[in-house]
């Protein structure tokens, strides 16, 4: 439904939003499938438009942070995922509101467990990279063990250059900061 523009308006104007976030809330626990498309249904909308009111951010930020909890191990749900946030991670309020809604422990997960796909870990570091622009992400990515997540991933994928890139990009947005260059460079 969400890759053609022309049924952009049509999801839009039916007042879906609400139902898929129910679908995600109510159904979570019964697919990963129901889960990855709800994820980038509602990626797809943020990207084309919709506002995050619309989406109801705050509610779906929980949704799909539960979801990735429960799916861990289901490569396409954390990839959908991670680009749900990665959309909404605009603005610092935003990527205050994810690490608020405990959203870096499962992204942190989701580059840990599926190490070895270059495509989740691609999608989560890049996802870190940009939340650690804000202090309270910072922090919670720190508590997570984010870089170690992150460096890890790059010893994995040594010769990708688009994840050493992102990856030296989120630990300079996390180490750049206050008292986190210290904690890096011990840990």
């Amino acid at each position: 439904l969400g890759e053609d523009p022309s049924f952009n308006i049509s999801i839009r104007n039916l007042g879906a939003i609400p139902v898929v976030l129910a679908a995600i809330h109510r159904h979570v626990v019964a697919g990963a499938r129901l889960t990855e498309y709800a994820c980038a249904t509602l990626a797809y909308q943020a990207r084309e438009g919709v506002t995050h009111e619309e989406l109801e951010t705050e509610k779906a930020v929980l949704e799909v942070a539960k979801g990735m909890d429960h799916h861990l191990g289901d490569m396409l749900v954390q990839r959908a995922a991670c680009s749900f946030l990665e959309t909404f991670a605009v603005s610092a309020h935003k990527r205050a509101h994810i690490a608020e809604a405990g959203a870096c422990a499962p992204v942190v997960a989701a580059c840990r467990n599926h190490e070895a796909n270059l495509d989740v870990v691609m999608d989560a570091v890049l996802l870190m990279g940009t939340l650690a622009q804000d202090g309270v992400a910072r922090l919670s990515l720190m508590d997570t063990e984010g870089p170690q997540a992150i460096v890890s991933a790059m010893r994995v994928h040594a010769g990708d250059t688009t994840l050493q890139e992102r990856g030296c990009r989120a630990l300079w947005n996390i180490a750049v900061h206050g008292p986190n260059k210290d904690r890096i460079a011990i840990e």
